[in-house]
């Protein structure tokens, strides 16, 4: 391709020379466009056949060069999807429980769900505020939105402080609570188990004082009937009178 040159007329005023000096660089920079255009045309249709004939030598044909058409239905390996940004995070259902047992396993299940699918869903917990938090994956079984993980606690414990983490495939992710701001459950103290004795009630106590009265007055009568009955004339022996008062309850 021949190159013109920029010929200045110095006859000219000032403006006038300045325009054609503007019209001729735009001349020029349309040919360098024209040029790359027609180059960069050239070298992609010579790949074109080049893919062509190597998937099928001596058959070109336009499926063989034609761009894969990329739909919003075609999942990768993983589990991503082509063609489609995924924008929307997955969803958490979680029933904070308020107060829980201490030295005992505390257990925390939430319902996840995710339009395109789940990296993982994660609980992050600490014993108390300013401590740095612990990691814990829950997990689902298969088929199920329902994930759970237990965490063991301390017989002085007092509460326990936590987040959980969902993140899906297309790297969305969400919180229920804040690292700042963390869900808490309070934790109590297991309590003693102490048998407690039974005391008799009313009328069972009624009904033992007066067997112990009736037993009372037999041997009273026994006694007397031993000293009514005394044979020989024998003096009777010294008797020592015996009350007994009998007093309901």
């Amino acid at each position: 391709m021949s190159q013109r040159r920029c010929i200045i007329n110095t006859g000219k005023p000032g403006d006038a020379m300045r325009r054609e000096f503007r019209r001729c660089l735009f001349r020029r920079y349309l040919a360098f466009l024209l040029a790359t255009s027609l180059f960069c045309s050239q070298a992609i249709g010579q790949s074109l056949v080049n893919v062509g004939k190597a998937d099928s030598p001596g058959n070109t044909s336009i499926e063989t060069i034609r761009v894969a058409q990329v739909t919003p239905t075609t999942p990768t390996t993983d589990g991503n999807w082509l063609g489609e940004i995924d924008i929307d995070p997955p969803v958490i259902d979680h029933e904070a429980l308020e107060s829980g047992t201490s030295g005992e396993q505390q257990q925390f299940s939430a319902g996840v769900v995710d339009d395109r699918g789940l990296r993982h869903v994660m609980l992050f917990h600490r014993d108390r505020s300013g401590a740095q938090y612990e990691s814990a994956e829950m997990l689902a079984e298969e088929g199920s939105e329902e994930f759970t993980v237990s965490v063991d606690t301390g017989l002085g414990q007092s509460r326990i402080e936590y987040y959980i983490e969902a993140l899906d495939t297309g790297g969305n992710r969400v919180l229920k609570g804040f690292p700042f701001f963390p869900l808490v459950r309070q934790l109590t103290p297991p309590t003693a188990n102490v048998t407690a004795v039974s005391e008799p009630s009313a009328p069972e106590s009624r009904m033992i004082y007066v067997l112990l009265g009736v037993a009372a007055v037999g041997l009273a009568l026994a006694l007397a009937g031993d000293s009514d009955g005394n044979p020989g004339g024998n003096p009777e022996p010294d008797t020592v009178p015996l009350n007994i008062q009998v007093t309901p309850p």
